[in-house]
């Protein structure tokens, strides 16, 4: 099945990579008399690394935000962990 898969996804990338050589397209940004062109391909893959990197970002971020809880919540159960063992022992 995952054989399967991996031989649609090679397909699809070969049929999207014979139409970009055919047609490459491009993307024209305008802001302020600031103008930037460039090809529609190189477009999406800047915005799409743009999102991986917010994504992964505000992972990071929220990380930090809650590592006092979590640590928190580790040392409260480790503490019960060592109750609960000392009790087995008795």
């Amino acid at each position: 099945m995952k054989l399967l898969f991996f031989i649609i996804i090679f397909l699809a990338a070969m049929v999207f990579g014979f139409q970009i050589v055919q047609d490459p397209g491009y993307a024209l940004f305008v802001y302020h008399g600031w103008m930037v062109q460039m090809p529609l391909w190189f477009a999406l893959l800047i915005l799409l690394l743009l999102l991986f990197f917010v994504y992964f970002f505000t992972r990071i971020l929220c990380g930090f935000i809650f590592l006092k809880r979590s640590i928190r919540f580790w040392w409260l159960e480790r503490r019960f962990r060592q109750k609960e063992i000392k009790n087995q022992k008795k």
